[in-house]
């Protein structure tokens, strides 16, 4: 029963948990096989693992990828998840917090912020990280003495932006720009 177009939209699902002391390096064990598990599900992207920065910190942020939603639904309704959420339960000290969004959205996140920033900010932002860095990226690989073709000098600008856009820029203009990105 898939859903259609604008229903069945790209999804990031991100699951925050907290470990009980002690227990981190079942939790380890436990997130290698649930995404192996997730792995074999359709449309499932990839998972990104946060852990904690200092030892003190027991907070693990697990990020879930999947190409549509009618897939993620598979998945949170198949007996394997199941059984993987009751394994976690046993290592982590609550329920886990889980946040299901969409779209650009995912680069724009701020605590506490139960609303999407508006699309045209969205755009406008991420106008202010792609111009640049494309821009430098692109003037750096023209400093290279042979000529790239097209094709491969793409691939290469792209393979650079999008990690960093995701990973550096994007949070800090996030941060930045918060009190605009979330005015009416």
């Amino acid at each position: 029963m898939a859903e259609s177009g604008k229903n069945d939209p790209s999804v990031t699902v991100v699951i925050t948990r907290l470990v009980k002391p002690g227990c981190q390096a079942e939790f380890e064990d436990f997130l290698k096989g649930v995404s192996a598990a997730c792995m074999e599900f359709p449309g499932h992207l990839g998972t990104t693992i946060f852990r904690p920065t200092n030892p003190l910190d027991l907070e693990y942020r697990i990020i879930f990828k999947f190409d549509r939603l009618s897939h993620l639904r598979r998945w949170e309704q198949s007996e394997t998840r199941q059984q993987w959420f009751a394994v976690a339960e046993k290592l982590t000290q609550s329920p886990p917090q889980i946040e299901i969004i969409n779209g650009l959205e995912t680069w724009l996140e701020l605590p506490n912020q139960t609303v999407a920033p508006p699309k045209y900010k969205m755009a406008i932002i991420s106008w202010l990280v792609v111009f640049p860095l494309i821009a430098v990226i692109s003037t750096a690989l023209g400093a290279f003495p042979t000529e790239f073709h097209p094709l491969l000098k793409t691939l290469i600008i792209t393979a650079i932006s999008a990690p960093t856009m995701t990973y550096l820029f994007m949070p800090k203009m996030t941060q930045l720009f918060a009190k605009w990105l979330h005015s009416k």
